[in-house]
C-alpha cells in the first residue's frame, strides 16, 4: 500500500507526513536526529516541485511524548529561521511505526 509524498495542485504544494526515516530506511533512535531528517525529506519534497522551505505556508507537527517539544521546536527554528509558517503541535499516542517519534505535514505554495 504506497502513498504520495507530496502533490501539487495549482500553486499549492501540499506534503504528506513526513518521518525521520532516510532514504536508506535507517531511522535514528532519537528525536533530534529525527526531526533533522524530517525536515531534510520536507526540503527535498519541496525541491522536487521547484519551491523551497521559505515556501511552507503551514505546518502540523505531531510528537509522540510532550518531552520532545522544545527539540523539535529549536530544529524547526533552525530549518525556518525568520520566515515561520502558521503551525500546529500535536501530542499523540504514536505515531505510524513505533519507531518514529515527531511526524510533520505541510502545505506550501509555489513561487
Amino acid at each position: 500500500m504506497g502513498y504520495s509524498h507530496v502533490a501539487r495542485v495549482g500553486d499549492l504544494i501540499i506534503l504528506a507526513g513526513q518521518v525521520g526515516r532516510a532514504p536508506s530506511g535507517e531511522v535514528p533512535p532519537d528525536v533530534e536526529s529525527q526531526t533533522v531528517r524530517v525536515f531534510e525529506n520536507i526540503k527535498a519534497c519541496l525541491e522536487a516541485e521547484g519551491a523551497g522551505l521559505k515556501d511552507l505556508a503551514k505546518v502540523t507537527i505531531y510528537i509522540t511524548d510532550y518531552k520532545f517539544k522544545e527539540t523539535v521546536l529549536k530544529v524547526r527554528d533552525r530549518y525556518l529561521g525568520g520566515s515561520l509558517p502558521t503551525s500546529m503541535f500535536v501530542v499523540c499516542s504514536a505515531l505510524a511505526l513505533p519507531e518514529y517519534l515527531v511526524e510533520v505535514e505541510g502545505i506550501a505554495v509555489a513561487p
